[in-house]
């Protein structure tokens, strides 16, 4: 499915005022990536100031490329960035980062049964699947954060 297709709704109201008044850059895919225990996927960023939030536990994600949708844009990245193939994303939501990239948003649910052993980390420091509890403990993107709370029990 096209994002283009289905557009989900807003998470929260700022992102649909930021959306009518074009208060965005570009259009970008997040991946919320769980696994076969509900375990969920999160990449530690690069610790580079120049970064948004530099050495937080986050989501895979990235910018569309020219002609991309977002969610051609995280299947590609999924792949970029650890080597993970997926075929099809989940829609659930699209929020405007306005702390972060600038860009339009679709977060879009993937579950995979791929084990860290077949993934190769190409962007970030680290990658590692979580259990909920153990996101309590994790420095995270607030973003991120939100978007948890909003789709499981509040971490």
């Amino acid at each position: 499915m096209k994002s283009t297709d289905y557009e989900p709704p807003f998470l929260r109201a700022i992102d649909q005022r930021a959306f009518d008044t074009n208060q965005w850059r570009g259009r970008a895919g997040i991946a919320l990536v769980t696994n076969e225990l509900g375990e969920i996927l999160l990449h530690l960023r690069d610790d580079k100031p120049e970064i948004p939030h530099p050495n937080q536990w986050g989501f895979l994600a990235g910018g569309c490329e020219d002609g991309e949708d977002p969610s051609q844009a995280v299947l590609r990245e999924l792949f970029e960035e650890a080597e993970l193939i997926v075929e099809t994303a989940e829609p659930l939501c699209r929020l405007v980062d306005l702390e972060g990239s600038q860009d339009l948003a679709t977060v879009f649910r993937v579950v995979t049964t791929a084990r860290l052993a077949d993934m190769r980390l190409h962007e970030g420091q680290e990658l590692r699947f979580f259990s909920q509890e153990q996101i309590r403990e994790l420095s995270l993107d607030p973003l991120f954060r939100e978007i948890l709370n909003q789709f499981f029990k509040p971490i």
